[in-house]
């Protein structure tokens, strides 16, 4: 079974087996991940956002608690002690290295498991920083919404999703130095990054797009494929020549039109879309393969 972990505004995270192209599990809403005293700062205090693996265990980000999960049972084993604030969104972990989207203060949190060592990488500044503020809300500290990252092996890409005011930024950082550097500006709030043959992936969910940037010759490439009105794109996935797109309902632009949110499937040899309804779910905050 290829497992689709999916992070909703429901359970913990949910199963989604593209084999049968069903929902195969959901997991109830573990109370550890509900952030009480963030209430009232516009984030819903239990948000399950961002994703991350290691061999036995499955993280999920919910604003400023990280979960570990059992990897073959699912059940819930702590609460990771790392540095966190409220609408935190991916995650990645890198042997004891962890890679947070403190998205709520512009940064990348850089965590070391085994030595205790914590670091903020300014996105906004562009440079490590030695104290960071705390929000009082979602917004107040968020000027560029430091959204999505992925690791290219020795470097880690990023987007500064811009919150609509200007094309987001793409750009890497090196895991060694921390050296951070935008590459190119394109498409408008930005989701998700996949690298497939020299070509970086991601969503351009404000024109309900799907775009292709050439690490070479940063040519832009864009695919229409939604209703950016109605339905929000987020949440990337590639796999044998698939890609695995969230599609909720975007409750900002328009009444609510659709029962569920949708996981699309493109076929990239075909050219083909897969519309699936994820049923009693109307968002997709992340979705990522877990080997």
């Amino acid at each position: 079974m290829n497992r689709l972990v999916i992070t909703t505004e429901k359970n913990d995270f949910v199963i989604f087996d593209t084999e049968t192209k069903s929902v195969v599990f959901r997991k109830d809403e573990t109370e550890a991940l509900h952030c009480h005293h963030l209430a009232g700062q516009h984030r819903h205090p239990f948000r399950p956002f961002g994703i991350a693996e290691d061999e036995k265990s499955i993280y999920i980000a919910s604003n400023d608690k990280l979960g570990q999960f059992n990897k073959a049972t699912y059940e819930f084993e702590q609460i990771v002690d790392i540095p966190l604030w409220l609408n935190t969104h991916q995650v990645i972990k890198d042997g004891n290295t962890l890679y947070v989207c403190n998205t709520a203060i512009d940064t990348v949190g850089i965590y070391n498991l085994e030595t205790g060592e914590n670091k903020q990488l300014s996105l906004n500044y562009m440079s490590v920083v030695e104290q960071v503020l705390i929000p009082r809300n979602a917004e107040e500290l968020d000027s560029r919404h430091v959204n999505c990252i992925y690791d290219a092996g020795d470097k880690i890409y990023f987007i500064r999703h811009n919150r609509d005011i200007i094309d987001s930024d793409f750009g890497y950082f090196d895991k060694a130095t921390l050296e951070p550097r935008i590459l190119v500006s394109a498409g408008r709030s930005c989701h998700g990054i996949k690298i497939i043959n020299n070509e970086l992936i991601s969503l351009s969910t404000g024109a309900g797009e799907l775009i292709s940037i050439n690490l070479s010759s940063l040519r832009v490439t864009k695919v229409p494929l939604v209703d950016p009105n109605s339905t929000f794109l987020r949440g990337l996935e590639y796999f044998n020549g698939k890609f695995y797109i969230g599609g909720s309902i975007n409750f900002k632009k328009t009444l609510e039109i659709e029962p569920s949110c949708y996981l699309f499937i493109l076929d990239t040899s075909t050219g083909s879309i897969e519309k699936i309804e994820l049923e009693d779910h109307k968002l997709i905050n992340d979705l990522k393969f877990i080997t």
